[in-house]
């Protein structure tokens, strides 16, 4: 953030302020059309523990987090952290724009993680059972 001001002899001063966090990551959100809840579901985490962070409760998801929201938002995770260089992510590791998950996805996956590990297999096999059924078509 810039802002310039004008003192009394008429010197022009120009100060940068650090974007907090909490900002580049609502921004990051925004720009990827994602939700707080659809970004906490994609990382295995609480929709309190994005909100928290989204209103300046807590700095910043912790490191793994930190990254992997990076990864899924298509960004770049210095920039997420300091504000420093472009938004988008340079790295080959990132996932494109493109290829981040909407939000039907994003519900596919929170509901795999909360089911047990009998029901995520049987999950699995009826995808896998739709898949094969519309190869034969």
């Amino acid at each position: 953030m810039i802002s310039t001001t004008v003192d009394s002899s008429d010197t022009i001063s120009t100060m940068v302020t650090p974007t907090p966090y909490s900002e580049r990551l609502r921004l990051a959100l925004s720009e990827r059309k994602m939700s707080s809840s659809a970004l906490a579901a994609a990382l295995g985490i609480s929709a309190a523990a994005v909100s928290k962070v989204l209103l300046g409760g807590s700095k910043t998801l912790s490191v793994e987090n930190h990254v992997r929201a990076a990864r899924i938002l298509g960004i770049s995770s210095e920039w997420l952290a300091e504000g420093d260089g472009d938004m988008v992510a340079s790295a080959p590791s990132a996932i494109p724009a493109q290829a981040a998950m909407n939000s039907a996805e994003m519900e596919l996956l929170q509901i795999y993680r909360g089911i047990s590990p009998a029901q995520q297999e049987a999950m699995l096999a009826m995808a896998r059972g739709l898949v094969a059924l519309t190869k034969k078509r």
